[in-house]
């Protein structure tokens, strides 16, 4: 997926339409407590949905050790508000919930009639150690993991 440039808005409107707020209500009733780790710093608590996907490819059941840590194989589904733009995230961004820390494989925003709605994207599950995000851009950035 080739992301736009960062003055290009793929929505119409980004304020928060009576769908999103309903979907963020829902969030907020359902989902996981979140912050968002960038080299500038830590975000707010907000609250999402990670899905593991498992379930749709039986064969990935164990992690394996990478230079970046241990990986799950397994990848996630992240749903986020309207308001934690994840497409702004720089690539060595970081998702963390609870002990847990996620990287992005993949982002997008989800819009209905040039309404935003809310972000959805790829994450794979950082398990241990400091890492180096490498998610195919070929620019890879430094963190620490959730210890």
């Amino acid at each position: 997926m080739q992301r736009p440039a960062a003055g290009r808005r793929l929505c119409l409107s980004q304020r928060m339409t009576p769908a999103a707020h309903i979907i963020k209500n829902q969030l907020t009733r359902a989902g996981n407590s979140a912050c968002l780790v960038t080299g500038a710093g830590r975000s707010l608590p907000f609250f999402c949905t990670l899905q593991q996907t498992w379930r749709k490819n039986k064969s990935n059941f164990t992690d394996r050790q990478t230079p970046i840590g241990r990986v799950d194989k397994d990848f996630y589904l992240y749903i986020g508000p309207f308001d934690r733009n994840i497409l702004e995230l720089p690539e060595d961004a970081v998702l963390e919930t609870g002990d847990r820390s996620y990287y992005f494989i993949k982002r997008e925003a989800v819009c209905m009639g040039g309404q935003l709605l809310y972000y959805t994207g790829v994450m794979k599950r950082l398990q241990e150690g400091s890492y180096e995000v490498d998610n195919g851009s070929g620019d890879a950035g430094t963190g620490e993991a959730a210890g």
